[in-house]
């Protein structure tokens, strides 16, 4: 039987992550549209081929929130 009150805190995200999950990943898109048009726009350690859109936009994904959460990088650079 699912009850409310046994439900752990971390199986939904918070209200104030929202926004921020969402600026994330309106970005992380920004950036994959900007590569699209400009091939070359990012450097990163590692080669995607030109029609690899699954690992593009996870490599912006990665690239915008490391950005955002301010960890620091050095593998993928604009």
């Amino acid at each position: 039987m699912w009850c409310a009150a046994a439900e752990s805190p971390r199986t939904k995200p918070t209200p104030r992550s929202v926004p921020y999950l969402l600026i994330g990943y309106a970005w992380t898109f920004a950036y994959a549209l900007l590569e699209e048009l400009q091939p070359g726009s990012f450097v990163a350690s590692i080669t995607i081929t030109a029609h690899d859109y699954v690992a593009r936009v996870m490599q912006m994904r990665y690239f915008n929130f490391i950005t955002l959460t301010t960890v620091g990088y050095g593998d993928v650079v604009p």
